[in-house]
């Protein structure tokens, strides 16, 4: 390859701002268009145009299809993830993408935790009715707990519960 800039230094090269700020403009679209076989049949076109193509009825039937919808939605992730792949620098550098992005970051930790101190607490729960009430049924165990008054009936292993709703014991 021959230096156009004959006894001279690229002027892009040489400038480092100038460079990265042509490496920023360069596209991953375009970079994205470039490295694709444009010689390959346009399958996602011939799709979006026979879809375009369909009655409401056809529709309605095309949407009941659990096999068109499966790999409907498995085309829809991989568009979801090329997309991704090509803006996700891009994003990175907004500051209000990344302020929302850690947002959701702190709401999903949040979400973690809240979740594992229930199934902790579900266990726990268990762990106290195996231990100290498996002679009682688990509706009986709660009820317990909840503070309704339970009268047990040690012959038959039922219970009864008393309400403290003066309609229901003048009944």
């Amino acid at each position: 390859m021959s230096n156009i800039f004959v006894n001279q230094t690229d002027p892009i090269l040489a400038n480092k701002d100038m460079f990265q700020y042509s490496q920023q403009q360069y596209s991953p679209i375009q970079y994205y268009q470039q490295n694709v076989n444009f010689n390959t049949k346009d399958w996602v076109g011939e799709l979006d145009e026979l879809t375009k193509k369909l009655s409401e009825d056809e529709l309605v039937k095309l949407n009941t299809n659990n096999e068109y919808l499966r790999l409907s939605t498995e085309i829809q992730q991989n568009v979801q993830n090329e997309i991704m792949s090509l803006i996700k620098n891009k994003l990175n550098s907004r500051n209000d993408i990344i302020d929302n992005i850690k947002r959701q970051i702190s709401i999903i930790r949040d979400v973690q935790d809240e979740t594992s101190n229930e199934q902790r607490k579900n266990i726990a729960e268990l762990n106290d009715y195996m231990k100290n009430y498996a002679h009682l049924t688990f509706q009986q165990y709660k009820d317990i707990k909840n503070n309704v008054n339970v009268e047990l009936n040690t012959n038959s292993n039922t219970s009864t519960k008393k309400s403290n709703n003066k309609k229901d014991n003048n009944q």
